[in-house]
């Protein structure tokens, strides 16, 4: 669950204001994406499953949360030529 004070964006996904991963979400993906950052890969595509995250909301009522389920889609590339860019796509359900 992720604590009500913190911003919405950096709480779910973990990133800084300078872009560095933080959150366990946002290792989570980059830890994907570097693992189809390879030439074997590149014609690849990759559906790891999906995650559910929680917010809780800033209610008295601790069970009150909100709740997001996505898809992780990722393309296989070759690092060497190419960039995650375009490569990666979270599918909301």
């Amino acid at each position: 669950v992720v604590p009500q004070n913190s911003s919405h964006s950096n709480a779910i996904f973990g990133k800084t204001s300078s872009g560095t991963c933080e959150g366990v979400v946002c290792l989570v993906l980059q830890g994907l994406q570097d693992l189809v950052a390879d030439a074997r890969f590149q014609d690849w595509l990759f559906l790891f499953g999906t995650t559910i995250v929680s917010e809780e909301l800033p209610t008295e009522d601790e069970y009150d949360c909100l709740f997001y389920n996505f898809g992780m889609l990722y393309k296989g590339y070759d690092p060497a030529t190419q960039t995650h860019h375009g490569k990666r796509f979270i599918i909301p359900k």
